[in-house]
């Protein structure tokens, strides 16, 4: 069950809850003001048979039935919620940290012998992140796998044209580095899909594509 879900569930069920208090009570009085005094000598009421049971008593039999139901159905609504709110906090807690990598913190020479490292730890960051249980839909996974390459690419020095979108620019330096094409294709295409088209369903399948592409990407990079 999601833990988004539990909050609302608690909060359904303390209503139920106090509905359920609430029941059989009354602000309005059940005498009526100004009704006439009772017959000091009432007539005796007709005779009942012994053996069947009053209709106030099996309406207060149901009621019972009813109460119980409701009270059994808050008590498990309540234990959903709190399973769900503790399922949230222990995923927070227990959640793996990515393993930091060694990113230049001052541009690279996008021509020499740094480049390509500093390209390979973004793309090894990127497949790390995209398959270590990320946080949020299939869809940010992919976001944020793809923006992470291009955070790595406007670090390199090297000068974006006016014509060329930060995803243009992130697609053309890793080509010049020999990167994958192929490779390089798939994961810009599920990035466009993920990022632009209002209809696209990602699913764990374009994850693990995704992954497979930033695989390619790493092996030829690291063996250029």
């Amino acid at each position: 069950m999601s833990p988004r879900l539990g909050p609302p569930l608690v909060a359904t069920a303390l209503l139920l809850l106090a509905v359920v208090a609430a029941r059989g009570g009354s602000a309005i009085p059940s005498g009526q003001v100004g009704a006439a005094p009772a017959d000091p000598d009432p007539p005796p009421p007709p005779p009942t048979d012994s053996g069947a049971e009053s209709p106030n008593g099996v309406l207060d039999f149901i009621s019972g039935i009813s109460t119980g139901l409701l009270l059994l159905v808050v008590a498990v609504m309540l234990l959903i919620g709190a399973v769900g709110l503790l399922a949230g906090l222990t995923r927070r807690r227990t959640r793996a940290a990515l393993p930091e990598l060694d990113w230049p913190s001052t541009p690279t020479d996008p021509d020499g012998a740094t480049a390509v490292p500093h390209l390979l730890a973004a793309t090894r960051t990127a497949r790390l992140a995209l398959t270590a249980n990320p946080q949020g839909t299939p869809t940010d996974a992919i976001v944020a796998a793809w923006l992470t390459l291009e955070s790595a690419a406007a670090t390199l020095g090297t000068p974006r044209a006016a014509h060329e979108t930060p995803t243009e620019f992130t697609h053309h330096l890793l080509t010049t580095h020999a990167a994958d094409p192929t490779a390089l294709h798939s994961l810009r295409g599920a990035y466009h899909r993920a990022r632009f088209s209002p209809t696209a369903v990602i699913t764990p399948a374009d994850i693990a594509a995704a992954a497979q592409a930033l695989t390619r990407l790493e092996h030829s990079l690291a063996t250029r």
